[in-house]
């Protein structure tokens, strides 16, 4: 058999069979029936077999040969057509005698005019609700939609094409769009608000597919926080101490009295931890050894420990630093520190009457252009640059 043979429409490989062409969705009635048969165009077009359903090709009259060639490929395109549908259909076209003929009763049956699927399509679209769907999927089905649509939309042939014409068309579909990335916003959960606000303010308006993965982002950032996946957590007791990191904390207590490491009960989220997540979200907390940093209200780093500052300076005249009670402490060196999370702090204040290592907020979110989120029993720290979490 030369080349131009398998360009046929009347070859068949001999891999191919009954099975042979996959479709994902099965022909079920008239609510999935136009997306079954745009996928079927397409699989039979990648086989040169779309002529047997359109009648194009037709049975040869006077080569006997080329005849029963084309019974075999018209009965696979039967089997095709009959394996891509629910088997009740199935049985209703078993035997019909062509495939042109199996499409065209199937069309009969189940094609809905278009002004009766177009209402329905539309009317989807005005009552769609993002319903707790994720990002992905409620894209998706919007997208879905909006493509059938388009599918029906028939403008008429253009043969002249101007510049005023390229000019209209462009404007067109960038109404287009805009009507799609509007109908986009407009569905999404309330949580969302925020970021859809931002969308619409930027000029040009992002499209869909922009617009779509900046949602992802946010709910990527949202479960992360909701999990507590983070290197930038805090904790406190939930008893009379101010300060979870102390030396009795690293040793597996709390100041406000022994507790053991077993579970960790967050009210506020409804999150209830393992003794081994719990294990993990304190090694996450950033640490100086035994001492952990903690916001205390504190304009400045402290920390009672010289040996952990980076271009450390002994101060010859010792200045003094009041205390919350009244006292007052000399500040004997200056320098800079890294936590584990890589975070810098800079000009943190040695004080070696201090039992505590203390985290000013204040100071490093000026220092780093951060942002602190709190919540009740933790907080969270985001780069206002890259929005993303430390």
């Amino acid at each position: 058999m030369n080349q131009l043979d398998y360009q046929n429409p009347l070859y068949l490989h001999p891999s191919e069979g009954p099975g042979s062409l996959a479709i994902q969705e099965k022909l079920t009635g008239v609510q999935n029936y136009r997306s079954w048969r745009r996928s079927i165009e397409i699989k039979l077009s990648t086989k040169r077999k779309s002529g047997f359903i359109t009648g194009t090709i037709a049975r040869p009259v006077n080569d006997e040969d080329r005849a029963e060639q084309w019974d075999t490929c018209n009965n696979m395109v039967i089997s095709w057509i009959m394996s891509s549908v629910s088997d009740q259909i199935a049985k209703s076209i078993m035997f019909i005698g062509t495939s042109f003929e199996n499409w065209r009763q199937l069309e009969k049956r189940f094609a809905l005019s278009n002004g009766s699927r177009e209402y329905k399509l539309h009317k989807e679209t005005y009552s769609m609700e993002q319903e707790g769907m994720v990002i992905n999927e409620y894209y998706t089905k919007m997208k879905c939609i909006c493509e059938e649509l388009d599918s029906m939309s028939q403008l008429p042939r253009i043969t002249n094409l101007t510049p005023e014409v390229t000019t209209f068309f462009a404007a067109y579909d960038q109404q287009k769009k805009e009507q799609h990335m509007f109908q986009f916003l407009n569905s999404l959960d309330e949580h969302f608000g925020s970021i859809r606000s931002q969308l619409l303010l930027m000029n040009p308006l992002p499209n869909v597919e922009s617009a779509c993965s900046m949602l992802q982002q946010e709910e990527s950032q949202r479960e992360m926080f909701s999990n507590f996946e983070t290197k930038a957590l805090y904790s406190k007791n939930n008893q009379s101490t101010k300060s979870f990191g102390s030396k009795q904390a690293a040793a597996g207590k709390f100041k406000g009295g022994q507790t053991k490491r077993t579970t960790a009960n967050v009210q506020g989220s409804n999150i209830v931890f393992t003794s081994e997540q719990f294990e993990q979200l304190l090694k996450c907390l950033p640490q100086m050894a035994k001492d952990e940093m903690q916001y205390t209200g504190a304009t400045d780093h402290i920390t009672p420990v010289s040996k952990y500052l980076k271009n450390s300076k002994s101060l010859f005249w010792k200045p003094k630093i009041k205390l919350p009670n009244g006292d007052s402490s000399v500040i004997s060196h200056i320098g800079n520190i890294t936590l584990d999370n890589e975070i810098g702090l800079k000009g943190v204040l040695v004080i070696l009457e201090f039992q505590f290592s203390l985290l000013s907020v204040p100071k490093l979110t000026r220092d780093i252009s951060c942002a602190f989120i709190f919540f009740s029993q933790f907080c969270v720290i985001q780069d206002l640059t890259t929005k993303k979490v430390m």
